[in-house]
């Protein structure tokens, strides 16, 4: 996939659209199958992500880092959700089944997925500065700026954010 989306990008901007695609793929894999719960419809969702990546990248690629994951990041929901909108609902849970057993022999990943899950059914103040945080790698202050929220004003919500997770760990228990 990345060979098909340098063909979209200038030669001045291939280095850079690399360094992005290096730093976000595997996040959004994670992402993706937190929402797909399917390897192949996870796949499809980071190559149709990077693919809008490329083809709109003269537009974004003088904004900010920060901004661009962001913008990735939304682009990367928006395609979950088309794929999910596009699939049977019974097919998806028979293949959630298949996918938790094979998961299960890789329990770092497994438990990034249930992790991953229980940050999806947060509140969304909560939920973006979680993810922001800890799935894309986002600093409390790019964090405060992106939201438009006070420094202060973050670490509360991920404090409280914390804490419904620790609280939903210890009642999965």
């Amino acid at each position: 996939m990345l060979t098909v989306c340098m063909t979209l990008i200038d030669d001045d901007d291939k280095s850079e659209f690399r360094k992005i695609y290096d730093s976000l793929e595997r996040k959004l894999f994670v992402f993706s199958m937190s929402k797909l719960h399917n390897n192949a419809l996870a796949e499809e969702a980071v190559s149709e992500t990077f693919l809008a990546l490329a083809e709109n990248f003269k537009k974004i690629h003088s904004l900010e880092p920060a901004e661009i994951v962001a913008y990735t990041v939304i682009i990367n929901r928006n395609v979950c959700i088309d794929i999910l909108a596009k699939e049977n609902k019974y097919s998806i849970n028979v293949q959630i089944d298949d996918k938790i057993k094979e998961i299960s022999e890789d329990y770092d990943h497994f438990e990034q997925l249930i992790v991953a899950d229980m940050v999806e059914k947060m509140p969304d103040i909560y939920r973006d500065v979680i993810m922001m945080k800890y799935f894309y790698g986002f600093k409390v202050k790019e964090i405060s700026k992106q939201l438009h929220l006070s420094v202060g004003g973050v670490k509360s919500r991920l404090e409280k954010a914390r804490k419904i997770l620790r609280k939903d760990i210890n009642d999965d228990e």
